[in-house]
């Protein structure tokens, strides 16, 4: 009988073994010639940098669509026009993925811009014509400068796969919408930038 459950026990041993080999198996990754590269675990659950960068994204959203609806009644140039156009386009789009990613992460994104941004809101909504067209530049200027900046922190610092796959994914756009305002160039229409050099 004690033989009996001694089999039994190591049969047991034997088949859990085979079953994390089965895992270990899975989370390798091969090469194109076969050789295993490294372990491969993704990481889910977020960290400060996760957690700020969902944040910084939201609010770089919420600020370029709120600024260029702006723009669409108040600029007097057809490149402030334009590239309003383009921003909330953009932007709503980049923003309704982070909704997503915010829901399955289970947080809450920021409905409201922090005081510094409300302020900035509040002084292009008082200005009219050239005035608006140069203010509503500078802002897409610092606001593309500095949100580029927080997401290479956030890439760099942050853990979720999720969240930094969004912040590499949107880093390029945002720096070619910096691009497109230092230069007074839009994707489309006549102030159309070249992008073949």
């Amino acid at each position: 009988m004690k033989i009996n459950n001694f089999a039994a026990a190591a049969c047991s041993v034997a088949m859990l073994a085979m079953a994390g080999a089965s895992v270990a198996q899975q989370n390798v990754r091969f090469s194109y010639d076969g050789r295993p590269e490294r372990l491969f675990r993704p990481v889910n659950g977020l960290n400060r940098h996760d957690m700020m960068g969902v944040r910084d994204a939201a609010i770089s959203n919420l600020l370029e669509i709120k600024t260029s609806e702006l723009a669409l009644n108040r600029a007097r140039s057809a490149w402030a026009r334009q590239y309003a156009r383009e921003m909330i386009q953009e932007h709503t789009v980049a923003h309704n993925e982070l909704k997503l990613i915010a829901n399955r992460k289970g947080v809450s994104l920021p409905q409201t811009l922090p005081a510094a941004k409300r302020a900035q809101l509040a002084r292009l909504s008082n200005l009219s014509g050239s005035a608006f067209d140069r203010e509503y530049r500078a802002i897409q200027i610092s606001g593309h400068r500095e949100t580029s900046a927080k997401f290479q922190a956030h890439i760099k610092g942050g853990r979720d796969q999720d969240v930094k796959s969004y912040l590499v994914k949107s880093l390029p756009a945002v720096k070619m919408h910096l691009r497109m305002a230092q230069m007074q160039r839009t994707m489309t229409g006549p102030t159309k930038m070249e992008h073949n050099g």
